[in-house]
């Protein structure tokens, strides 16, 4: 049986998979980092500097090549080299299977706040678009009377 990919976590630069496996993870068949793929929309490209494998705790760690910000969503894909090839397998051989667009849980937490991008009217609407790496709250709302409307000379 192959290791599955349980979950994706990162802090700072380290990207921690863990996998599920009734044995340990093979420490001398690490995968290339040219294997995983980090993506992360609307931000500086992300790429991985090492990988590192422990058997025991069926963990692979990848270093990435900067700190992620807190918030900051990540997707990371992994690649299954040719058969024959060092990849991600367990102590048995079983080769773990190539994965697109895995969602990795931040656990950097979000310090930044959102910057007010733009404001434009159309009609009776105004839309404020803010930037910010994450996206705004959608279940807290700022009440009405916290903004203020002017218009010069009307």
């Amino acid at each position: 049986t192959a290791p599955v990919l349980a979950s994706a976590t990162v802090n700072s630069r380290l990207l921690v998979l863990t996998y599920t496996d009734v044995g340990d993870l093979n420490v001398g068949k690490t995968a290339a980092a040219s294997a995983f793929a980090v993506s992360s929309a609307g931000n500086e490209a992300i790429s991985v500097n090492q990988v590192i494998v422990s058997g025991q705790t069926k963990t692979v760690n990848l270093i990435l090549s900067r700190e992620v910000a807190g918030g900051e969503m990540l997707q990371l894909s992994y690649t299954r080299p040719a058969t024959g090839e060092n990849g991600i397998q367990d102590a048995a051989g079983n080769d773990a299977a190539s994965f697109t667009d895995r969602a990795v849980r931040n656990l950097v937490r979000d310090t930044t706040a959102p910057v007010l991008g733009s404001a434009t009217v159309n009609g009776l609407q105004l839309v404020l678009t803010y930037t910010d790496v994450t996206d705004l709250n959608e279940v807290n709302f700022v009440a009405a009377s916290a903004f203020a409307v002017s218009s010069a000379g009307n």
